[in-house]
């Protein structure tokens, strides 16, 4: 089929070109709402999802990340890798943390630690799981950035 041919098809399944007009302007002017929902709101949340509603509905939608081509995962996901490289910057050498992996859920406490020592220590070893890590990173999914808020 040609394309004027598939446009105009398309157009009459739509109910016509003013059924189209319609639902354009329907679309703007609940854009416009929501915008101003977003600006008038007090809440951060409420404010968020409003302001990300409008622009949904402003910009076209996100592609989907296929994460298991290499790119994928290049595309501003945080993984648990990233996450523990960056770590030594921000660590206070006072404090520790313990973490649990439980029901899909990621807690933590604080503990006590030993204070920190400027000599290195060359007894330093590891027990447990040192693939761990490489546990969680497996079983944590990357969020789906095509997921719609306000349209179908």
């Amino acid at each position: 089929m040609a394309p004027v041919d598939e446009v105009r098809e398309f157009m009459e399944c739509m109910g016509g070109a003013t059924s189209v007009l319609k639902k354009a302007r329907a679309k703007e002017r609940a854009r416009i709402g929501l915008q101003k929902l977003g600006y008038g709101a007090k809440n951060g949340t409420w404010k968020n999802i409003y302001l990300t509603g409008a622009y949904e509905l402003e910009n076209p939608p996100r592609p989907a990340i296929n994460a298991m081509a290499p790119q994928g995962l290049q595309e501003g996901e945080v993984t648990i890798n990233f996450m523990v490289d960056g770590m030594p910057e921000g660590l206070n050498p006072d404090t520790g943390w313990h973490l649990r992996l439980s029901n899909g859920a990621l807690t933590g406490h604080g503990i006590c630690c030993a204070s920190y020592s400027e000599a290195p220590n060359t007894q330093f070893k590891v027990t447990g799981d040192v693939s761990a890590w490489n546990t969680i990173g497996c079983l944590t999914t990357a969020p789906n950035k095509a997921f719609n808020i306000v349209t179908p």
